[in-house]
């Protein structure tokens, strides 16, 4: 029997017990990591903790909603059992509390019956790094492979950075969202997760950063969080060279980079060029979002932007 569980009553260390045995685990189901970006988040729990399910609810207005958090590309049902057609149609009961869902889940759905449910299939990219570079490199595409070769030739080098130069560069150079919740975000994270992320930088032959990405890591799994590139970045292929020097760096390891795809279809080709391999996940929504919401969101990312 599914359970909802207000954030109160949540057990963490059952809830961190059962995603830490998960076949699916992935970091952003972790306490932790959901405290920071969804605070208040609730649960559907089956039995003892044997099969969970995350819920970002947000209550604004007087409306409770579950909305995908920030810098979280998905979340669902964990469990270190199969996930069941009967199990999800459990779960997936649960949201009908809820007048407005969009939820990401990870493969362990990829049918519902419920006709007030709309799933949609989402682009990602892995890349299974336990191979040597070398072996590695021979999978870029031709078009990655003289990008790198172009950067290199333009002296860029490509480090590790504090995460002060990470969001001072990515706050300016990428515009997209809700700066001021974004730094908040990422500052949290990194304290609270206790140096899961990892903060990478390009300079230009004249020593400017030109490029930055955040990875975030937990179990065997790095993600490409946060990448962003000045326009020099772009014109000089920065960010060929430091996704390709941090595949080198982790090489030979087992390890996966989870590149977070796109449905950009440049983004997408640039993810594929690396040689990963085609990793989908699913949307889940239901129900539309109240006008009222939908203003308070556009004037957000105004005012914070």
């Amino acid at each position: 029997m599914v359970r909802f569980l207000k954030h109160k009553d949540i057990n963490k260390e059952s809830w961190d017990n059962c995603i830490n045995h998960a076949t699916n685990r992935i970091v952003y189901a972790c306490s932790s990591y959901l405290d920071t970006v969804s605070p208040g988040w609730c649960a559907l729990i089956y039995e003892d903790y044997r099969f969970v399910m995350p819920l970002p609810v947000k209550k604004q207005f007087g409306f409770s909603q579950i909305i995908q958090p920030l810098l979280t590309q998905q979340l669902g049902i964990f469990s270190g059992e199969p996930v069941t057609n009967k199990i999800i149609a459990s779960f997936v009961d649960g949201l009908n509390n809820y007048k407005y869902v969009y939820l990401a889940f990870n493969n362990t759905i990829t049918d519902i019956e419920d006709k007030n449910i709309v799933l949609g299939e989402n682009p990602n990219y892995v890349l299974d790094l336990s191979k040597s570079y070398c072996e590695l490199e021979r999978n870029f595409s031709k078009n990655t492979i003289r990008n790198i070769r172009k950067a290199k030739e333009f002296g860029l080098k490509a480090e590790v950075i504090n995460i002060d130069t990470f969001l001072s560069f990515y706050l300016h150079y990428e515009k997209g969202g809700m700066p001021a919740i974004i730094k908040k975000t990422i500052l949290q994270i990194d304290k609270k997760t206790k140096g899961a992320l990892e903060f990478h930088g390009v300079f230009s032959n004249e020593g400017n950063l030109i490029a930055v990405n955040a990875f975030l890591s937990g179990y065997s799994r790095y993600i490409n969080l946060a990448p962003a590139s000045s326009p020099e970045g772009f014109r000089q292929s920065a960010m060929f060279l430091l996704l390709a020097t941090f595949i080198e760096k982790h090489a030979g390891s087992n390890v996966i980079l989870d590149f977070e795809g796109s449905r950009i279809e440049g983004v997408a080709r640039f993810y594929k060029g690396f040689g990963s391999n085609y990793c989908p996940y699913y949307s889940l929504s239901k129900g539309k979002m109240p006008y009222i919401l939908k203003i308070f969101w556009k004037i957000m990312g105004k005012i914070t932007s």
